[in-house]
């Protein structure tokens, strides 16, 4: 059966209680089921309500191999209903919140993929930033082709085509390395610590505080390393850019890596998920990293000049989609409240 473009649909198995309001015509399985809203209901009002009360319908549901819904159960369900007019206001109020909520999505999925692609060029060469390229008066053989003259400046490598003043490098020749070791408990004589660990520095972005003996002193600008992770962990070689001066430890399976010449930001960028580092990554058994084989990953080092200035952008970059992010959130956080007030009649906009 085909349902008219416009029909809200509402989920009965599984993600229950997701609805849609869909602009076009369509044909559904039966872990859907269409509604048709009565003359006296707004239907964007009404995908409001039923938004709000997801939490409710999930509750109402039976639990088998997957959480279902039926209409016996849907059909005696109350909601509370205001007058057309005010249904309107309500829904022109949510609505415009999701459509703001729906352009900053949009913004921050096409400033995410930007950020990917530039990471993907400056951090290999392919692409130079101003003021670090040949000028075309200085390339030899300039009334070559285009294509010719566009690959003048390169030269080859173990790691591929790379601009001809940068240098390839093991990172045991321009890093001090130490590895982490495993804690007791202490007294807390010794202070509070943060400890950093595989989950946290792979999967939450965030560190904890640890009471101890701080036997794996770490520093500013130093960068962390998983070094060991569990099958199809995901967390091997995930890096961690130390960016306070407060104080830190490692267990044993994290390593701390210092710069010694290199702009610790770049260095960061570059390591964190190196491929090199994933062929050690089989995800059958325990992954390790032995210290040998972090410092032997091959390293492309432009000038610290040049390392700076990619490193600047990138985390601009980074910068930029953080603020979006955090906007986002406070956004969704505003409708919710919009939607407790106004769908409950607390505040009323008629």
């Amino acid at each position: 059966r085909v349902f008219p473009k416009n029909t809200l649909f509402f989920t009965i198995a599984a993600n229950i209680g997701d609805v849609v309001i869909v602009p076009y015509s369509v044909a559904c399985p039966d872990s859907l089921i269409a509604i048709n809203t009565r003359t006296h209901i707004d239907k964007y009002w009404l995908i409001q309500a039923l938004k709000y009360r997801k939490k409710e319908f999930e509750l109402l549901a039976t639990s088998n191999a997957q959480l279902n819904i039926n209409l016996e159960k849907l059909n005696p369900y109350l909601l509370p209903v205001p007058s057309q007019e005010e249904q309107t206001a309500i829904a022109n109020a949510l609505t415009d919140v999701d459509s703001l909520i729906v352009s900053l999505e949009t913004l921050i999925a096409k400033k995410s993929a930007i950020k990917t692609a530039a990471m993907q060029q400056l951090l290999t060469g392919k692409k130079r930033l101003p003021g670090f390229t040949k000028q075309s008066s200085e390339l030899d053989n300039a009334s070559e082709t285009a294509q010719v003259a566009q690959r003048l400046g390169y030269k080859q490598s173990v790691l591929g085509e790379i601009p001809e003043n940068w240098e390839v490098t093991p990172l045991e020749a321009m890093v001090g390395f130490n590895n982490g070791c495993a804690h007791e408990n202490h007294i807390k004589e010794y202070g509070n610590y943060t400890v950093v660990n595989s989950k946290f520095v792979s999967t939450e972005g965030r560190i904890a505080k640890y009471s101890g003996q701080c036997l794996c002193p770490v520093y500013k600008n130093n960068i962390l390393m998983v070094m060991s992770d569990v099958p199809n962990g995901k967390a091997i070689a995930k890096c961690f850019l130390v960016d306070e001066d407060d104080k830190y430890t490692l267990n044993q399976r994290i390593c701390a890596i210092d710069p010694k010449e290199m702009d610790s930001k770049y260095l960061f960028l570059i390591l964190s998920r190196n491929s090199f580092y994933l062929q050690f990554d089989d995800g059958a058994k325990q992954t390790n990293l032995r210290r040998q084989d972090v410092l032997d990953c091959p390293i492309p080092v432009p000038s610290i000049k040049e390392q700076i200035a990619i490193s600047s952008a990138l985390f601009d970059m980074k910068t930029e989609l953080d603020a979006l992010q955090q906007r986002l959130s406070k956004t969704k956080k505003i409708k919710q409240g919009m939607m407790q007030e106004l769908l409950t009649g607390k505040t009323r906009l008629v």
